[in-house]
């Protein structure tokens, strides 16, 4: 019995040790120096030391005015790209969300794009939240979500200092 304690002991501290920081990151960026527009960047970053690895990434969104997506409803990227579609916006060009399979890695210390928004999209999106699940080392699963357009300037004017 103090063998198994003390299994259960050491497995939790690696555990905790290997455990993922995940965070988001949001700023005006512009897409590139020749690029006119400001866009809204969107970033997921891991804070610890050890890589984790992607189980899931769902989306639910909120339009200004009245037409809107069941409420409750996890949205996976094909189905947020249709949403967006349907309100007008059109991908690469007002939004860029990024394709996120299963079993990608999300390295530690490093950041990973999302996506972005340009002004046409912040005009129409009142509420984006992303719901990232990833796996550690260990094989335990942590879950984070965040509103992604919580802080949004959404009408930029200059690009936000570096990240």
């Amino acid at each position: 019995m103090l063998a198994t304690g003390g299994a259960l002991l050491a497995r939790a501290q690696y555990a905790t040790a290997t455990r993922p920081m995940i965070g988001f990151d949001e700023r005006v960026v512009r897409l590139s120096p020749d690029a006119h527009g400001l866009v809204w960047g969107c970033q997921l970053r891991n804070g610890a030391q050890d890589a984790a690895t992607v189980r899931d990434v769902r989306y639910a969104v909120r339009f200004l005015g009245h037409d809107q997506p069941a409420a409750g409803t996890w949205l996976d990227r094909d189905a947020l790209t249709d949403e967006l579609e349907r309100m007008g916006l059109r991908a690469d060009v007002d939004y860029m969300v990024k394709l996120w399979t299963r079993g990608a890695p999300l390295a530690g210390q490093e950041r990973s794009m999302i996506g972005w928004f340009g002004p046409h999209a912040l005009g129409v999106i009142d509420t984006l939240v992303v719901r990232v699940q990833v796996v550690d080392r260990v094989g335990d699963v942590h879950e984070r979500s965040n509103n992604l357009l919580k802080a949004a300037i959404r009408e930029p004017r200059q690009v936000t200092p570096d990240w």
